[in-house]
């Protein structure tokens, strides 16, 4: 080997062992950066297998598919594995653990790694140099591909202080939107131990916990397991509760586990020695069931003026494109949820690509806005983890503290 290959080599050592204790840093210093860690540690293997790879070599060729074919199984074989042993040790699988699939971007990188080892093949038996351009392209596209199609929950967090606020002490709400009856890993425990682990002091639900097309199941999984935990649970619709033919079933379903609907209406309750009123609004659809209903706009106005109350006002609201009214309003946390986070993120340059009732480039897709000067609204990108693609786009439980 020439003095420039271990020139070469060497830097290829030295970038993977600088990404992997990056990679290591961050995992142990913000755990939530979940994707950036993992980016690096996949670039690591990659530039591990630069270091393996020599062109005029027959044997280094078969030693980098080898590496490559590691790459992608630990990618795409975790689920497997991971299904298998909950198999032989409990003796059964539950019916969603395929949905372990949910957590990776496994079909496209099983077709993105199939796809380079084809063509490795090819090089390999025509006896073809493999181009060092093109492996530095297929790394970085299974690394867009890898972070951009995650759809692993991210945790988010918004802290909000208030001048009306009466405790030193935080109030912690999980704030939980567009699950669309979405089932995570066993049987909902993931996502149910997640909420449990952050010990909120509310559960707000704005919308679209049900879905019209898909089985109701995955909605009650998760109701079931707050069901016993000693949290009140506020909840709002969205407009697929109200497009479901059997909308009254469905929702009389949902607040037999103890979940409070508020129609149109508003509760005051006492945490941490703090009064706050909790107001709840109907998604504008209501209209499909109830063709007596007044409006969405008469309704918030209704809501708006009907307690003179000087505590802290939090609304739930499935819709952020009504931020006009809200802002106008005396609410000061308008929670919703409705966009889906734009669906398509592009990092550092688009918020959000396409929301319902909002359009292209939806300005409130996803995040904390500043309405006015103390008022705020939060919207979730939400749990949905089905059919539709999220890009740059995982979802999120939304965790807000207001002090």
């Amino acid at each position: 080997m020439t003095l420039e290959n271990n020139n070469r080599n060497a830097k290829y050592l030295y970038i993977a062992l600088i990404l992997f204790l990056s990679g290591f840093a961050i995992r142990l210093l913000i755990p939530h950066l979940y994707i950036v860690y993992d980016f690096l540690f996949i670039s690591t293997l990659y530039f591990l297998a630069f270091f393996i790879i020599n062109p005029k070599s027959k044997k280094s060729v078969a030693l980098f598919i080898l590496a490559i074919l590691a790459i992608g199984g630990i990618y795409t074989l975790l689920p497997i594995i991971r299904t298998g042993i909950i198999f032989f040790t409990k003796g059964k699988v539950s019916g969603d653990s395929s949905s372990a699939y949910k957590f990776i971007p496994s079909k496209m990188q099983i077709l993105l790694v199939a796809v380079w080892i084809s063509s490795l093949f090819v090089c390999f038996i025509n006896k073809i140099r493999i181009s060092k351009i093109a492996i530095v392209i297929f790394a970085a596209l299974h690394l867009l591909v890898y972070t951009g199609f995650d759809i692993r929950l991210k945790e988010v967090r918004h802290n909000i202080d208030l001048p009306n606020i009466a405790t030193d002490k935080p109030i912690v709400i999980a704030h939980i939107s567009d699950l669309h009856s979405s089932i995570y890993p066993a049987e909902q425990e993931y996502l149910i131990n997640k909420i449990k682990a952050g010990n909120p002091d509310l559960i707000l639900l704005t919308g679209d916990i049900a879905d019209d097309y898909t089985d109701f199941k995955g909605t009650e999984l998760l109701l079931k397991g707050l069901e016993d935990y000693d949290t009140p649970v506020y909840y709002v619709t969205g407009n697929h509760e109200y497009w479901d033919e059997n909308f009254f079933e469905i929702n009389e379903r949902i607040k037999s586990y103890g979940v409070i609907h508020l129609e149109d209406a508003y509760e005051i309750i006492e945490i941490n020695g703090t009064e706050i009123m909790i107001c709840g609004i109907d998604d504008p659809d209501k209209y499909i069931h109830y063709k007596n209903d007044i409006g969405f706009e008469a309704r918030l106005e209704n809501l708006n003026n009907a307690a003179d109350f000087r505590g802290p006002k939090i609304l739930l609201s499935h819709r952020p494109e009504k931020a006009e009214l809200y802002k106008n309003s005396n609410f000061d946390i308008t929670l919703s949820g409705h966009a889906h986070g734009g669906q398509v993120i592009i990092p550092f340059l688009i918020n959000g690509l396409y929301a319902p009732n909002q359009g292209i480039f939806p300005k409130y897709a996803g995040g904390l806005y500043e309405l006015v000067e103390n008022k705020y609204m939060i919207v979730s990108r939400g749990l949905y983890i089905d059919s539709l693609p999220r890009i740059f786009n995982p979802p999120e439980l939304v965790w807000v503290e207001v002090r």
